[in-house]
């Protein structure tokens, strides 16, 4: 995965959406074969075809966990999500299309089908980490 970019010098900018880079989350199907060194997005088959935009992105160090941590202040919702069964969330950069967009994190949470309702993922302290 292109976590490694987040780090000094990386390619990729974690900020807000002016400074930043466009951060998206996606709702993986549990079908995706996802694997820690994917490199593009193509893998990571999306349950709907609406990939949300991070808009409230900050990182802060952790000195007590020794870590940095990347936060979403607000809450992730996919309204209306019609059939599939979601596993992950998955956290990358947009560059174009599936095929060079740059995969940064995969947030493992509970497996739930979809039925037409709304998923939210709700603000996090810390959406994921990066150990020092």
């Amino acid at each position: 995965m292109g976590s490694s970019g987040l780090l000094s010098g990386g390619s990729i900018t974690w900020g807000a959406t002016a400074s930043g880079d466009t951060i998206k989350a996606r709702l993986v199907a549990s079908s995706a074969t996802v694997n820690q060194d994917d490199t593009v997005m193509t893998p990571w088959t999306q349950v709907t075809s609406t990939d949300q935009t991070l808009v409230n992105k900050s990182k802060a160090t952790n000195t007590t966990d020794n870590r940095i941590q990347f936060t979403n202040s607000a809450a992730i919702v996919w309204t209306a999500v019609a059939s599939g069964t979601v596993r992950y969330v998955g956290i990358f950069k947009l560059v174009t299309n599936d095929a060079d967009s740059i995969p940064i994190a995969l947030i493992d949470i509970t497996s739930c089908v979809a039925n037409g309702s709304d998923i939210t993922l709700p603000a996090q302290t810390a959406l994921f980490y990066s150990q020092q």
